[in-house]
């Protein structure tokens, strides 16, 4: 593992289910997720059609909202070098389903 590189695990932030869980979520289906200096990447673990991908930022502003079609195998990106050093939340919509992760990026970059 390189030591600019920060690999993302995913969490359910609602589920569209009811009742209590007695066992936890599989989300082995989520993409692999990791950003480095300069970008933030997604490789598909299987095919899930149409996904909201949205990033926000620590007070709650987004910074990064797209929409991807996931086929399995292939790798997305999208360029994180103009972001500041921030925490940040990436939040994957799958259906009715939400998942995120939190992380701290270190912007390399000087203004």
């Amino acid at each position: 593992m390189d030591s600019q590189t920060t690999y993302l695990n995913y969490k359910v932030a609602t589920s569209n289910g009811q009742g209590s869980r007695r066992c936890p979520a599989n989300l082995a289906f989520l993409p692999s997720t990791w950003i480095d200096e300069t970008r933030l990447y997604m490789k598909w673990r299987c095919n899930l059609g149409t996904v909201n991908i949205y990033v926000t930022d620590a007070v709650g502003h987004v910074v990064l909202r797209n929409i991807a079609n996931c086929n399995f195998g292939e790798v997305t990106s999208w360029d994180i070098s103009f972001w500041a050093t921030n925490i940040y939340t990436l939040f994957i919509m799958v259906g009715e389903n939400s998942y995120y992760d939190t992380f701290s990026y270190n912007a390399s970059h000087t203004c």
